[in-house]
């Protein structure tokens, strides 16, 4: 099976399984202060899942191989193996991922965040300034939902860097305190 409709797959699997920890959450959200709740994140990041997965899907049903061209009569659904490439590249977002979960106590979360967008960006053969400012801006929207209209504190690490991390949310704002699940 193409790499492609796996992922479609794998996508809907993941959004349905989010789409089904939402919904055991018992708390409803929306209550006396507006919040929405610990259902709306899950559930909205699973149904968001779910459409890419299928839209993946279904525009790999639609591809026609690299290289390739149809001839009259042949069907456009060619199989392609996984390359060694790609379960190279899956490996290294794999070791990087466990890298950067386990540096995020330490670095923070913006320094690490950085840090590891940028190599797994550079690594797939994205130009490192283009990774940069990608990752700057991802990390500034991230702030601007989580930090600021949230109010969730983003660890710092041991560093105490004031990257993205609770000192951004140190001030009293409206006598609200951040949240923190982390």
């Amino acid at each position: 099976m193409r790499a492609d409709r796996l992922a479609g797959i794998f996508f809907v699997a993941l959004g349905a399984a989010a789409l089904g920890f939402g919904f055991q959450i018992k708390e409803l959200g929306l209550g006396q202060n507006q919040d929405p709740g610990p259902r709306v994140f899950p559930m909205v990041l699973g149904a968001i899942l779910v459409v890419g997965g299928i839209v993946e899907f279904v525009l790999s049903l639609k591809k026609v191989p690299q290289g390739d061209s149809l001839q009259s009569g042949e069907s456009v659904l060619k199989e392609t193996p996984l390359s060694l490439a790609g379960l190279k590249n899956l490996g290294v977002l794999f070791v990087g991922l466990v890298l950067y979960v386990g540096l995020i106590g330490y670095l923070g979360f913006g320094l690490s965040t950085l840090l590891f967008g940028v190599a797994m960006m550079v690594r797939l053969g994205v130009r490192w300034w283009v990774a940069g400012l990608v990752t700057v801006g991802l990390l500034a929207g991230i702030y601007l939902l989580f930090g600021q209209l949230f109010r969730v504190q983003l660890p710092t690490g041991v560093l105490g860097l004031p990257f993205l991390g609770t000192e951004c949310l140190n001030e009293n704002r409206g006598g609200r305190q951040p949240l923190s699940f982390l």
